[in-house]
């Protein structure tokens, strides 16, 4: 019997069936429970296998189908078999302008793939979609005393035009180590450690600008420097919290730290590592509240 607590029951039938799952609500236990009866309903099933260009199949694709918010399907058994054949369930009605996400396997030199919007409110055979290849970048993150850093975010941009590039799978693992796949270009790198728990690492995020690919690069080893934890929270007038507030912290000689993430929560409150220094910290609060930004020395 499990503890008592919350729950959610999410109902996944077996990939051999066109029934759609259903994400349940949240279920609170404590002692003996009886659900009802759950119907699970035939979906919109989508089908099609994924390749490479010399059309060798790709195993262990992960799909992701997302609505026209963005928000994603729950279907379960959506990764590609040993043949790149993969086969999802929707929810009736299914999506009239869906969005598929093609995420390979971490280490693989195939790049992420997105088709959308499309229209999957009936059974739909997508055919073959072949991923193109890319380059290797991996490396280590470490802390000063040269430990790794486990579940590090990269975040790689263009360095041109500062797009996003879509690198799943981009986190450290549990020593530190980091591997992901992009296309030949030049890019700008972004280091971010988890948050600090109450008593935990402190550690300041971390850039590399400029970093040319061409071909597999390896060894682009970082160490994050520790930093202290600045915590408080914006507020109007009457008390009242401040959501998503952008805070910057800004040094004598006017260069900003680079703060991921240093917006306030739905409370109001912001909780941020930088290095150790002395700054300005400015607040930019969102425009919908229509108020005047802070600064404080």
């Amino acid at each position: 019997m499990p503890d008592a607590a919350t729950y959610t029951l999410d109902y996944e039938p077996s990939r051999s069936t066109d029934l759609a799952a259903i994400a349940g609500p949240g279920v609170s236990v404590s002692g003996s429970t009886i659900r009802p009866d759950v119907v699970l309903q035939r979906g919109v099933v989508v089908t099609g296998r994924v390749i490479d260009p010399p059309m060798t199949p790709v195993f262990d694709v992960d799909l992701n189908v997302l609505d026209s918010l963005g928000r994603v399907y729950l279907t379960p058994h959506d990764g590609t078999l040993s043949t790149g054949h993969f086969k999802v369930v929707l929810p009736p009605p299914g999506d009239a302008a869906a969005t598929v996400h093609f995420s390979p396997p971490r280490g693989s030199r195939r790049l992420f793939s997105s088709l959308g919007p499309l229209d999957l409110s009936v059974d739909t055979d997508l055919g073959d979609i072949a991923l193109a290849s890319g380059d290797l970048l991996s490396g280590h993150v470490s802390r000063p005393d040269g430990t790794g850093v486990r579940a590090v975010d990269l975040n790689v941009f263009d360095a041109a035009t500062r797009a996003p590039v879509r690198t799943p799978h981009d986190t450290t693992d549990g020593a530190g180590d980091y591997i992901v796949t992009v296309p030949s270009g030049t890019y700008n790198v972004q280091y971010v450690p988890p948050p600090p728990e109450p008593v935990g690492d402190r550690l300041v995020p971390a850039r590399i600008a400029g970093l040319g690919v061409a071909s597999d690069v390896a060894g682009v080893d970082v160490a994050l420097q520790p930093g202290v934890w600045v915590k408080g929270r914006v507020e109007k007038t009457n008390r009242s919290p401040v959501a998503s507030a952008d805070l910057d912290f800004i040094r004598a000689d006017g260069t900003v730290e680079f703060t991921p993430r240093d917006r306030t929560d739905l409370d109001g409150v912001f909780s941020v590592v930088v290095s150790p220094d002395t700054y300005t910290l400015e607040v930019a609060p969102p425009a919908v509240e229509h108020l005047m930004g802070a600064q404080r020395t």
